[in-house]
């Protein structure tokens, strides 16, 4: 082989190289140089398209008061983004404001009605709590048994503290609400 054929034959293997990558959801545009090659390839993970961020993507603050049957809040996810961890931070808690003893209620779920979290106390008089003293982790790609494409339409987080007639007066915490890690759409 001349070496002309060898550096046609090296350039091949670098296209179909640079092409494999980017069938990976990496960037490969523009006049990408083959030492940068590696760290694209690093960048290939179990979430091909998307990269794994840490931080804080979007949140609600802690809250509380008095509401009729209870407090649905909701926590809107930017468009693109899949969110794999929800920090709930203390406290959730939850007790009627008349003196009432209905059971209640504590649910965390999905604008497609994916439940991830719920807890229930039929009756009796007092404060329910989850999560008083410490803070608890949702992890909503889990219940889309990992199926990136399924959780890829979550748009919202919702969190409901209630008493179960749905009409009494209720008194209810949350704390803040964030979502901490998410996988984000390369490019």
């Amino acid at each position: 082989m001349t070496i002309s054929e060898t550096l046609v034959q090296l350039v091949n293997i670098r296209d179909d190289i640079r092409q494999a990558i980017a069938d990976k959801g990496i960037d490969m545009t523009g006049a990408i140089p083959l030492s940068q090659y590696p760290e694209k390839i690093a960048g290939i993970g179990d979430f091909p398209g998307y990269q794994v961020k840490i931080g804080e993507l979007c949140s609600l603050p802690a809250k509380s008061g008095t509401a009729n049957g209870g407090l649905t809040q909701t926590l809107d996810i930017p468009a693109g983004c899949i969110p794999l961890c929800v920090k709930i931070e203390p406290e959730m808690k939850i007790n009627s404001g008349k003196g009432e003893s209905p059971s209640y209620v504590f649910e965390v779920w999905d604008n497609n009605n994916k439940m991830m979290y719920r807890v229930v106390r039929s009756g009796g008089s007092g404060w329910m709590s989850a999560g008083t003293d410490s803070t608890q982790y949702i992890n909503p790609l889990g219940a889309y048994d990992g199926d990136v494409a399924q959780a890829s339409t979550i748009t919202a987080i919702k969190i409901k503290a209630s008493n179960g007639s749905g009409s009494l007066i209720s008194d209810y915490r949350f704390g803040k609400i964030s979502v901490t890690m998410w996988l984000e759409p390369l490019g």
